[in-house]
């Protein structure tokens, strides 16, 4: 055996193996070179052709892109269509086979960011660690989302929601016609009482008001081609300049970004002793008081850590409480379009506690088919981010990069292109949800016998995103939404209006679709209802 020596190190290794060592690296990278060179030689995917300079960006409508996106799509027969937009590439998946195969299978490559100058660098949304490439500082902020929001966790979460949809009840029975608001405190508050352990009352509330005008600002920076995302250049132009809006936009908008996870962690730290975080005593019990209490103050990464924490709070509450808004107004929206549904659902519903005296609650979780077959189809009639609306869009359906050349079915996918998944076409597709996926329909979920879930049908989940970006809070947006069905069903017939006109509302084109401003009756369904939902009241003041 020959000894290679290193340096003053002896490696006592044959001359075969070391050249080995050195040369697999080498092959890997020249392989993946090779690649990229073929891969150039193959087509684009098919498209519209494009203007000079500013390519397809006049053909991609700020209305239901989605739909454009999905003519496309059949116009070319294709399932991955190619647009140039301001030089940059930009790839659409209309098909849930290229998703899963791109976005799932080949994640390694596929689960990078675009960069979001107007979102990130003048707004100041650096934090939601939802908009961070694809790196070891974004692994470590999914890794204490996952740990907070964990399945075994979520279940301590539940007393909690039951509570706040409980008061929604007593709010829908007392003040029916600002059903959204009372959507949105329950919402909210849910989600700074688990994060940062306060007690919301109102939607009023300084905390609630601070969130929601972020949650605005996020909204704008979303669905606003602004040049400066495709000429980062722009960023250094005075905010007087021609063109510069975006400047002064960012200057009114960036406090609130900046303030919603600062102000809400700082009220959690002002319940811990100085630097130390020794307990007081009076730290609320809540995700961001176990993860400070557990920081080591002589530990050398204290402040990144602490860093990481602020972000990843601030993200929890960024990325749920629109969302369920919109999934609850959905809700609203196809019970009283759709009757029978309602009806047969409310069976269902008081087969199950009509003999208990008393409202359902996660007892009755998993063991009503019907209706979490109705809470499936209520995320994927309307899904709530049906596809992202530009380049830098920032929903929860937020764009991909793909880091390295890629070959789709004979297609060049190239590096730095941005991966938009068409979510809204996905879950209209007839070859996978069935005939007239337009028609809200939860039995599609159901088997033949119309009495167990299909196991062979998809979730219905696209709407919460593919691969390694998939959101990790899904599990406890889904819990919400079914408690508010069951909750609101077994207690309410829910009609349309006096003299509202029947049919399809609109919805809006935003980053989170939102239906518009409908009106609608809860009427108790019957005495015993209505002391239900007062008795919820004595024992939520308790």
């Amino acid at each position: 055996m020959d000894t290679i020596l290193f340096g003053q190190v002896d490696w006592s290794v044959t001359k075969t193996a070391a050249i080995a060592c050195i040369a697999a690296p080498i092959a890997i990278v020249a392989l993946r070179h090779i690649k990229g060179l073929s891969s150039k030689k193959l087509p684009l995917p098919p498209g519209p052709r494009g203007l000079p300079f500013i390519g397809n960006a006049l053909d991609i409508p700020q209305d239901n892109p989605w739909e454009t996106y999905k003519g496309w799509s059949d116009q070319y027969g294709s399932d991955i269509i190619h647009l140039k937009v301001l030089g940059g590439d930009l790839i659409v998946l209309d098909s849930l086979e290229a998703c899963k195969e791109l976005l799932e299978k080949r994640s390694s490559i596929y689960s990078s960011r675009p960069r979001m100058t107007m979102m990130n660098e003048l707004l100041g949304f650096s934090w939601h660690f939802a908009f961070m490439p694809y790196n070891e500082e974004w692994r470590e902020r999914r890794k204490i989302f996952q740990q907070a929001l964990h399945p075994t966790r979520v279940e301590a979460y539940r007393e909690r929601l039951v509570r706040g949809v409980r008061n929604l009840l007593l709010q829908l029975l007392d003040d029916p016609d600002n059903f959204r608001g009372h959507g949105r405190l329950l919402s909210g508050a849910f989600i700074l009482g688990i994060t940062y352990g306060l007690d919301i009352k109102s939607d009023e509330d300084n905390y609630i008001q601070q969130a929601e005008r972020a949650m605005v600002s996020m909204s704008a920076a979303g669905t606003s081609s602004y040049m400066v995302d495709f000429l980062p250049s722009l960023r250094m132009l005075p905010s007087w300049f021609p063109g510069a809006k975006f400047k002064r936009d960012a200057k009114l908008w960036s406090p609130d970004a900046i303030a919603l996870p600062r102000d809400c962690l700082r009220f959690v730290e002002d319940g811990l002793v100085g630097t130390n975080l020794v307990a007081r005593g009076d730290a609320p019990p809540c995700i961001a008081t176990e993860l400070l209490e557990e920081l080591a103050p002589d530990d050398r990464d204290y402040v990144e850590k602490k860093r990481a924490i602020h972000d990843v709070l601030g993200a929890a509450y960024a990325a749920g409480a629109d969302t369920t808004v919109s999934a609850f107004a959905t809700f609203f929206l196809c019970m009283i379009q759709n009757p029978d549904i309602q009806k047969k659902a409310q069976e269902v519903i008081d087969e199950a506690i009509s003999n208990l005296g008393r409202l359902p609650d996660f007892t009755e979780y998993k063991t009503l088919p019907y209706i979490e077959a109705l809470v499936r189809e209520v995320i994927r009639w309307r899904p709530v981010t049906p596809v992202c609306i530009s380049m830098t869009s920032t929903s929860t359906a937020v764009p991909h990069e793909v880091t390295e050349d890629d070959v789709y079915k004979g297609y060049h996918i190239p590096a730095g292109a941005t991966i938009l998944a068409n979510v809204y076409s996905i879950s209209h597709d007839p070859s996978i949800y069935g005939p007239n996926p337009a028609k809200f329909n939860p039995a599609r979920f159901m088997d033949a016998s119309q009495t167990s879930i299909n196991p062979d049908m998809p979730m219905g989940y696209d709407a919460f995103g593919y691969g390694r970006r998939v959101c990790p809070g899904l599990q406890i947006a889904v819990e919400s939404i079914w408690l508010v069905v069951v909750s609101v069903l077994a207690v309410f017939d829910l009609r349309p209006e006096v003299g509202e006109k029947e049919g399809f509302v609109r919805y809006n084109s935003g980053m989170l679709i939102h239906a518009d401003p409908f009106k609608m009756r809860f009427i108790p369904r019957s005495k015993e209802a209505v002391e239900l939902i007062r008795n919820t009241e004595t024992a939520t003041n308790m």
